[in-house]
């Protein structure tokens, strides 16, 4: 079988200059193909003028800067969506600077309100911050460790405080004391863990609560410990090593996160258990005095 090869431009075609040779689609129409050329080196001319330049400048970053808007939306948009966020917001610049940094709940909050209110007491405390009188007060933290299983139901622990408040807010303090609510693993990874945190932090933050003033700052840290590894299994105390790993480990991570004194350059601190339930009026100013009393 012999195959044949056919040229689609005649060599009559080729002879034409390529300005006055008609194109197939314009052939027994009229010239557009000419036309468009012509308004193409016009607008080639147009756009070697600077005023077209600037012009073409600034479309550029306009198309540039919408095109990572879209972009910082739909990252905003997907991470607001695995979180359980229902709007989108931008988050205070504190979330993201060291202390607060270090804890994956002050990125991951969905509560627009409560970081807003967070912001603005951080800015009067930059305003209000005088070295010398943070090192002649002495600084106490109290620490509530969550885990897993009871952080939905930490908040609840505190509605016996109404009955037994920690202090006597009439009275002069000489100690400033921080408290932490300390997540076990990541809040990142929890959003019933962020809601615990935020609705602790809520409360702390209603001086309508009269307790509320026997602390200066609250703030919600994290120990990060793999989920694997969070473990407390006290039925299994004979055959596991690490049934208790969990509880260990945070602890730790807790006093260590202190002792780089990021927070605070606290003394001493008080690691107070989700089943430490206060009996009497006032039990801070105690163990504050205690503490007092028998430090060397």
């Amino acid at each position: 079988q012999t195959w044949r090869l056919t040229m689609v431009t005649s060599p009559l075609e080729l002879e034409q200059p390529l300005l006055d040779r008609p194109s197939r689609s314009s052939q027994g129409g009229g010239n557009k193909g000419g036309r468009f050329i012509k308004l193409y080196a016009r607008f080639r001319t147009l756009l070697k003028t600077p005023l077209a330049r600037v012009a073409l400048l600034i479309f550029g970053i306009l198309l540039v800067s919408r095109s990572v808007r879209d972009l910082d939306d739909f990252e905003m948009s997907y991470e607001e969506e695995e979180r359980g966020c229902k709007k989108r917001f931008r988050r205070p610049t504190f979330a993201y600077e060291h202390p607060f940094v270090t804890s994956s709940y002050y990125t991951s909050s969905c509560n627009e309100t409560i970081l807003s209110m967070l912001e603005k007491k951080e800015e009067e405390k930059k305003k209000q911050y005088q070295p010398d009188a943070r090192r002649a007060r002495k600084q106490m933290a109290v620490v509530r460790p969550i885990c897993e299983f009871d952080a939905e139901a930490m908040p609840s622990t505190f509605r016996v405080w109404d009955h037994f408040p920690p202090c006597d807010v009439d009275r002069d303090r000489d100690t400033s004391v921080d408290f932490f609510v300390c997540y076990s693993q990541t809040y990142s990874d929890n959003t019933v863990a962020i809601r615990a945190a935020d609705e602790m932090i809520t409360m702390f933050h209603d001086k309508t609560i009269p307790w509320t003033k026997c602390f200066d700052n609250f703030y919600a840290i994290e120990t990060d410990i793999a989920k694997e590894l969070d473990l407390y299994i006290p039925s299994a105390r004979e055959e596991l090593y690490s049934w208790v790993n969990g509880p260990n480990r945070q602890f730790e991570r807790t006093y260590r996160t202190l002792q780089y004194n990021e927070w605070g350059e606290y003394e001493t601190f008080y690691m107070m258990e989700g089943d430490a339930i206060p009996v009497k009026s006032f039990w801070l100013d105690t163990l504050r005095e205690e503490i007092r009393d028998k430090t060397p």
